[in-house]
């Protein structure tokens, strides 16, 4: 009896060998390992383009940002530049100011005394300018 079951598990040990034996075969006929390679490197590959592009499109939204950036600053700088231009409008386009103002320098004596000289055709004096001015306007 225990020859017999020797025997009978010499057999399956056999039999399970030549199992391994075709499987082995089959696995080897199928090249497996150079298509999990392939399969790996091409992996490998779509990853870096993956990385390049996400790169690229950290870098274009980060040039969106700028240049959102600068256009709301350019819309700021302009509309205070409108109120500028606009607190000082009457000191450049009024043509019949008498004394005209810079927003950052005071008028010269010279330009007033010209500007006086023009309208009422008498030099300033610092004394007599304000009555000067007032004749030379009304």
């Amino acid at each position: 009896m225990v020859h017999t079951e020797l025997k009978y598990s010499e057999n399956e040990l056999n039999s399970t060998r030549s199992r391994l034996e075709t499987a082995k075969e089959a696995y080897l006929a199928a090249n497996h390992d150079a298509s999990i390679k392939a399969k790996s490197v091409e992996r490998e590959k779509l990853e870096a383009e993956k990385n390049a592009i996400n790169a690229r499109m950290r870098s274009l939204t980060l040039q969106a940002d700028t240049r959102a950036r600068l256009a709301i600053k350019k819309g700021e700088a302009s509309k205070k530049k409108g109120e500028i231009d606009l607190m000082y409008e009457p000191y450049h386009n009024n043509s019949d100011a008498v004394l005209i103002h810079h927003p950052f320098r005071a008028p010269s004596l010279e330009t007033n005394n010209q500007r006086l000289q023009e309208l009422a055709g008498t030099e300033a004096q610092a004394s007599t300018i304000e009555q000067d001015v007032e004749r030379a306007t009304t």
